[in-house]
């Protein structure tokens, strides 16, 4: 499984990066994320390192050599100069034919 900043899966990223968000404000991003290997994954469940990012859209399954679009969002609870950036951990099962 990997992680991609654009929907044709050219730029591949490791951590979700919300830049930098004003305090009380909220960001959202979006990714994608594509199964590159040759079984279908079911039962998928993300985790992030970052308890105030949540998760809004995310598939619990995908197909061989599919991808789908995955959706973040922060509010900031206070400004950090440097942005908020978090890792993304998943957990899933292989399924092959």
């Amino acid at each position: 499984m990997k992680l991609y900043e654009d929907k044709d899966y050219t730029k591949e990223i490791t951590s979700v990066d919300f830049g930098i968000v004003l305090a009380g404000d909220t960001k959202k991003v979006n990714y994608y994320l594509y199964n590159d290997t040759n079984a279908n994954v079911v039962e998928i469940q993300p985790k992030l390192d970052n308890n105030e990012v949540k998760i809004t859209k995310f598939p619990t399954e995908l197909k061989a050599k599919q991808g789908s679009e995955v959706s973040f969002e922060w509010t900031a609870s206070i400004t950090i100069k440097k942005g908020l950036r978090t890792e993304l951990s998943l957990k899933f099962f292989e399924l092959y034919d």
